[in-house]
């Protein structure tokens, strides 16, 4: 066994995420292209990477605005978490196809699943995007 250690590690390509392979060559991981953690309700960013900026769309509904673009607006997915102050009482959920999927930027709402018309700015949200 042997230990790396660097400072940087970079992909051969541009736009690019480095690739994880065991000793066969096979594919087990990617690295994480952006990260959000947020307060949909003071519009404040916790941490993030790869983020901009984050647009107030409205009560329950945000834009993620990525520094570097996506390769397409389909060559990514979006895991998303919401944890905060819910109207009514109810659940709220997360919608990742709320709007359009861009390279630049991603749109999503927490809504309840019987009511989209019910959304709620969540207190603690989650956003992780890989490519």
């Amino acid at each position: 066994m042997s230990t790396l250690n660097v400072a940087t590690i970079q992909a051969l390509s541009t736009n690019t995420t480095p690739t994880i392979k065991d000793s066969a060559g096979t594919e087990i991981g990617k690295f994480c292209r952006a990260y959000l953690r947020y307060n949909m309700q003071n519009n404040t960013i916790f941490g993030s990477f790869n983020v901009s900026s984050v647009t107030d769309n409205g009560t329950g509904v945000c834009t993620v605005n990525f520094t570097n673009a996506f390769t397409s607006a389909t060559s990514y997915s979006a895991h998303v978490l919401g944890n905060g102050e819910v109207g009514n009482g109810a659940h709220h959920y997360p919608c990742t196809f709320f709007g359009d999927v861009e390279a630049g930027s991603f749109k999503i709402a927490f809504f309840r699943n019987e009511n989209s018309n019910d959304r709620t700015d969540q207190a603690r949200s989650f956003f992780s995007f890989f490519e």
